[in-house]
């Protein structure tokens, strides 16, 4: 396994770009003009960016993580599918469709997650001073107690995040127009 100082950096970077390009697309859609353009024409200076940080950062983790030893060149569907989502929020904004390029990079943060969780496995976090000693999944369990505290914790207060969520949504659900702000 080789170590690299720059692969996390990078991963930083790509998160970075990542999330900024959705907040973005974000305030393309939810502002009224003339900051919904100004938005969408960050979102597609942002784009191009957040594309070769991405391919930077994949190329790293290939580098970094001994996932060929499992798995050989062909990393799977889902960092193809990432790559393609994060291709298409690119073609998207510079198409002016913001709804759908939002849409297209949630589902690239999704996927992006997916495969990191995926090429880890079993690891959750990989020690850079001995791989031996790199934190798994079954090293990060909790015992049993814990797990069925916590199940009731999420039955109870999951719902309720829920409804705030619903809620939130259904107040913020219009654009924010210049004339409605007030300081």
């Amino acid at each position: 396994m080789t170590s690299s100082p720059l692969s996390p950096w990078w991963g930083g970077v790509f998160s970075g770009l990542l999330f900024a390009l959705h907040g973005a697309l974000f305030l393309a859609l939810k502002t009224g003009e003339p900051l919904a353009s100004r938005a969408l024409g960050a979102g597609r200076r942002l784009a191009p960016l957040t594309v070769l940080a991405g391919a930077v950062y994949a190329l790293m983790g290939y580098l970094v993580v001994p996932v060929l030893h499992r798995l050989g060149p062909d990393p799977g569907s889902i960092p193809i599918l990432a790559a393609l989502s994060l291709l298409g929020v690119w073609a998207l904004a510079r198409q002016e469709r913001p709804g759908w390029a939002f849409a297209a990079n949630g589902l690239t943060i999704v996927l992006s997650t997916l495969t990191i969780f995926v090429l880890l496995y079993p690891r959750v976090m990989v020690s850079s001073l001995n791989p031996a000693r790199s934190l798994t999944i079954t090293n990060a369990a909790s015992n049993p107690y814990s797990l069925k505290v916590m199940s009731i914790v999420a039955v109870v207060l999951v719902p309720l995040v829920l409804a705030y969520q619903a809620w939130t949504y259904w107040m913020f659900r219009r654009r924010v127009r210049p004339d409605e702000l007030h300081y």
